[in-house]
């Protein structure tokens, strides 16, 4: 079990360094005040989707060695096993979402660009935009969860989930005073040196 969460630890350094790449490296070249299908078949969404999918799929698997890492621990257990189950779904169902706007998308864009742009345009709310919605709740108040679950466990140290939660706080926060570029660069930038900061404990799990 200790491979595999050293493997887990790895998996969440790299999810780090991919988050920060897709939204600090990429996401200034996207354009998203362009029309809604120029946007997904641009290749800088491309790349910024990309990055942004292998994090989340990193994120998915190091979930799992951050929960068998304290196994052991009793503090918090029932919290912390609750908010793994959701940071789980959440993360899963971020994946999928990211994988959409990836490789399904950006086809359908080429092919009906009007349609893809009418769709953008309208306010109708159906299950496309509620599955968003899902994965992004799912996904984020998952991670926020998660971590608060981490830090009243006590066994790690504090800064990885300090790290994360902060950097979720920063999105909102300064995309409001700021702009939702900045905001999300900023953001990204603190949950990935987080995200780093937990994987490096678990490669040093005995």
């Amino acid at each position: 079990m200790q491979q595999l969460i050293r493997h887990s630890g790895l998996a969440l350094i790299l999810a780090g360094l991919f988050l920060v790449i897709s939204s600090v490296v990429f996401t200034p070249f996207v354009d998203f005040q362009a029309a809604y299908a120029d946007t997904l078949t641009s290749a800088a969404f491309m790349y910024r989707m990309a990055f942004a999918t292998l994090s989340v799929a990193c994120l998915l698997f190091g979930s799992v060695g951050l929960f068998l890492q304290h196994d052991g621990i009793v503090r918090a257990r029932r919290w912390r096993t609750a908010a793994f189950f959701w940071v789980f779904f959440g993360t899963a169902c971020m994946f999928a979402n990211e994988f959409h706007h990836l490789f399904v998308l950006p086809d359908l864009a080429g092919i009906i660009p009007q349609a893809m742009n009418q769709y953008d345009a309208s306010d109708h709310f159906g299950r496309f935009l509620a599955s968003g919605l899902l994965a992004i709740l799912g996904f984020g108040v998952g991670w926020l969860v998660y971590m608060l679950a981490l830090l009243f466990s006590g066994y790690l140290q504090k800064t990885g989930p300090l790290w994360v939660i902060s950097g979720m706080l920063l999105v909102p926060l300064l995309s409001g005073l700021l702009s939702p570029m900045w905001g999300g660069a900023i953001g990204s930038l603190a949950m990935g040196v987080g995200f780093c900061w937990l994987g490096g404990e678990l490669l040093k799990a005995d």
